[in-house]
């Protein structure tokens, strides 16, 4: 009877020393560091609103070369972002043989709520790679990160004078993120330039009513770009002309006044240039025809 009990004791005891050790591992579970749970992942694998979370400023430094380019980035989002500085690269949408790689070779991965410097991400530079219409891209231009022109430290830019004043006052601001270099339109889809002033006061003093529907819009934009075998490029009428944008490539954008000037990131190219004959080995290089739309 005696040895019953003590097999049923120590019986006992074991099942509560196993219970006791389950207990402990859940315990030690739900304690983990929270560090250990933070997502890492690519950057072009962050959703739409996590990128608006990253913040990219790339600023100027001169030396005996040129211009070398410092980038400082800072991520605002729950995750550990991961960077390749192999594919940061500088591109003119205006120039398409225009393509600036990065000079660094190595993978970063930059903590969440955290912030990096990379010093000397592009190098030998002249001061007219940075006063360009371009933009610095990641990966391709689906991934806008800033523009050229915006780039922090530089000396006595070149100012046109119809953008004097807006130049002048946003020479010592710092670069801010793509998503909020550009402005809704009134319509519910595409974008419009931040600077579309010029174009729309050119339309208005000259009276002339070249562009007057979408249609011509969407093809004297792809005729101006290069772009005539794209089919995602459209267009809506907003005040003095229209908002050309693409439907799949945020990157894509300008406006066009009625009388045919086209405003692209602030940069504004006359009719009589963006209409003329181009030599680009595709359909639509004759002379732009508004009255074929």
């Amino acid at each position: 009877m005696k040895k019953k009990l003590w097999g049923v004791l120590v019986a006992m005891l074991a099942f509560l020393f196993i219970a006791g050790c389950g207990v402990q591992k859940k315990a030690s579970a739900k304690t983990a560091k929270p560090e250990e749970r933070i997502q890492t992942i690519n950057y072009q694998s962050l959703t739409k609103d996590e990128k608006k979370d990253i913040e990219f400023k790339f600023k100027a430094t001169n030396d005996s070369y040129g211009y070398a380019i410092d980038m400082i980035v800072k991520n605002d989002t729950d995750k550990n972002v991961k960077f390749n500085l192999s594919s940061f690269m500088m591109m003119d949408s205006k120039d398409p043989d225009f393509q600036i790689n990065s000079s660094l070779k190595k993978k970063i991965t930059l903590k969440s709520e955290d912030e990096i410097k990379v010093d000397k991400l592009f190098e030998n530079l002249s001061k007219s790679d940075l006063e360009r219409s371009g933009s610095y891209y990641y990966l391709n231009k689906n991934y806008r990160l800033a523009y050229l022109k915006d780039t922090t430290g530089l000396t006595e830019q070149t100012v046109d004078s119809n953008q004097a004043t807006t130049q002048t006052a946003s020479s010592s601001a710092s670069v801010s993120v793509a998503p909020s270099t550009m402005q809704k339109s009134d319509s519910s889809s595409g974008y419009a330039p931040v600077k579309t002033s010029t174009a729309q006061q050119s339309s208005s003093a000259s009276g002339q009513n070249i562009i007057t529907n979408s249609e011509q819009a969407v093809e004297l934009y792809k005729h101006s770009m290069a772009m005539a075998g794209r089919n995602d490029i459209a267009a809506k009428p907003v005040s003095g002309g229209f908002n050309v944008y693409s439907n799949t490539d945020s990157s894509i954008s300008g406006f066009i006044a009625y009388d045919g000037n086209i405003s692209v990131d602030g940069d504004v190219t006359p009719y009589s240039q963006a209409a003329k004959q181009t030599y680009n080995d595709q359909p639509g290089d004759e002379q732009f025809d508004p009255t074929r739309y």
